[in-house]
């Protein structure tokens, strides 16, 4: 007798032997014969067998189109499928738009690519495997394959360091000492870091060895500072502004005109705005150091300055804000509506957002000065303030960061530091703030998440600058030190 083995090859044999039209047949007849799950077990096995790889013959425009469609990850997933997927996934364009999407497109321009294809820095401490946010490249070996293609390249390292953000790998570098009292400000370059003291110097510090450059002095407290197109620009309690050479360290000139200390600088490269203790703000031509307004209107002393074009905003302990227009030093806007010191503004062509004391956070029209809304729930002083499109963030001496929408809704009340929150970042979809205690926190505001608690010490923040790769923090107690977290 046959065995079933033997039965299933003459089968075999003698259909193999027939015509096609005899073949179709006897298909036709067997799957008849066949119940649900066996019908069910033949679609199975066609399906793998029937599919068309529309990659071969569809035109090159088309599969773009197709392929725009697909996330990050699921294009990584194609390009392993075959070396046509692989080289159409390989698209610059389509990377590009991605890069575009998660706002990481200054990464692959001419001023923000160095910052991630810089090499480590010599004097960086050693790091284990899990906390090291350095990037390594691991390119394919295959001769056949062409390199990945640009925003490929761009889109893998930028998602590598927004992951480093999120998760908390990074590097905390030896802190910059060299004042004998507090910080009280520091301005950020890229390239170069500078901050002034108490104790009559600021100091420049070379971010690629970590090490000061220039220490220059002056007679009275440095209170404020910028850095723009290799200059430092320096505000002083003895009322002078010092303009000076990054490379050198010489002092360029000194613009005098100010009767009390400045404690707030703007600069843009052509033209310094200056604020002062005698409640006046001046306005002065960077290359002829030559004074052009001097803008009125305080009645107590100022508290800051915001900058925006050819706009500023000044906010002071008189309870007000005000809009000045720099190109005619005209006041154009008053902004009252706080019943206490305004401590903070942030602002663009379109709003000013004020913080205060009055515990509000207030939004008003750049154009007209209209007050459209006044942000209730902290219960404590305002001390920092940022928007974006989508949301409004605020924080807080009652130890809270608000997430407001511009409807006016409180979105989110985000609990996690202790103490006063002095400083506030916001950029895009990240939100990064720090205060008392030392804790610098990286939040996702559009879900109102802590992501990340970066750096924990028993001190102060009060000073925070924030750059794509890198974090700097400075305390208000003395001798001053900066301390720098780089996360790539």
């Amino acid at each position: 007798m046959e065995s079933s083995s033997e039965q299933m090859e003459k089968i075999i044999d003698a259909f193999t032997d027939l015509t096609t039209g005899d073949q179709n047949k006897v298909l036709k007849q067997i799957l008849r014969k066949c119940k649900r799950k066996q019908l069910q077990l033949v679609y199975n096995e066609l399906q793998p067998l029937l599919a068309i790889d529309f990659v071969t013959f569809l035109p090159r425009e088309l599969i773009e189109l197709i392929f725009s469609f697909l996330s990050p990850k699921e294009l990584g997933r194609v390009s392993v499928c075959s070396k046509q997927w692989r080289e159409h996934s390989n698209n610059s364009k389509l990377w590009k738009l991605l890069c575009k999407k998660s706002h990481w497109m200054h990464f692959g321009d001419e001023t923000g690519s160095g910052d991630l294809y810089a090499a480590p820095s010599s004097s960086a401490p050693p790091q284990s495997p899990l906390t090291s946010p350095s990037f390594h490249f691991v390119p394919h070996t295959c001769t056949e394959l062409p390199p990945v293609c640009r925003w490929k390249d761009v889109y893998v390292r930028a998602h590598h360091l927004q992951n480093n953000w999120e998760t908390g790998r990074y590097t905390v570098y030896p802190p910059l000492r060299g004042h004998k009292e507090r910080i009280t400000c520091l301005h950020c370059s890229g390239k170069y870091l500078a901050t002034g003291s108490d104790d009559r110097s600021a100091i420049v510090w070379d971010l690629s060895s970590y090490s000061s450059v220039h220490i220059l002095k002056h007679p009275d407290a440095v209170l404020a500072l910028k850095i723009k197109n290799n200059l430092l620009v320096t505000g002083c309690a003895d009322g002078i502004i010092r303009i000076f050479n990054l490379s050198t360290g010489k002092c360029l000139g000194q613009l005098k005109g100010h009767t009390s200390s400045v404690h707030c600088i703007c600069f843009d490269g052509n033209r310094i705005i200056s604020g002062s203790q005698d409640r006046t703000i001046r306005v002065w031509n960077a290359t002829s150091g030559r004074s052009l307004y001097t803008l009125e209107g305080h009645v107590d002393d100022l508290v800051s300055l915001c900058c925006h074009g050819n706009m500023l905003v000044s906010t002071s302990w008189d309870e007000s804000a005000r809009i000045w227009n720099v190109d005619s030093g005209v006041c154009t806007q008053v902004l009252l509506g706080h019943s206490e010191v305004v401590h903070c503004c942030h602002f663009d062509s379109t709003h000013v957002v004020t913080g205060g004391g009055d515990k509000v956070v207030k939004v008003w029209l750049v154009e007209t000065g209209q007050l459209t809304n006044t942000l209730t729930g902290h219960t404590d002083d305002v001390y920092c303030v940022s928007f974006n499109d989508e949301v409004i963030c605020s924080g807080s001496a009652d130890s809270s960061v608000r997430v407001w929408s511009w409807s006016g809704g409180s979105l989110y009340n985000l609990r996690g530091h202790i103490g006063v929150v002095r400083c506030l970042y916001l950029k895009h979809n990240t939100l990064i703030t720090a205060g008392d205690q030392m804790k610098v926190i990286v939040w996702d505001p559009s879900r109102g998440k802590l992501l990340n608690i970066v750096h924990r010490n028993p001190s102060l923040v009060n000073l925070m600058w924030v750059t794509p790769t890198r974090l700097i923090v400075a305390g208000p107690e003395g001798p001053g030190a900066a301390t720098v977290l780089s996360f790539w």
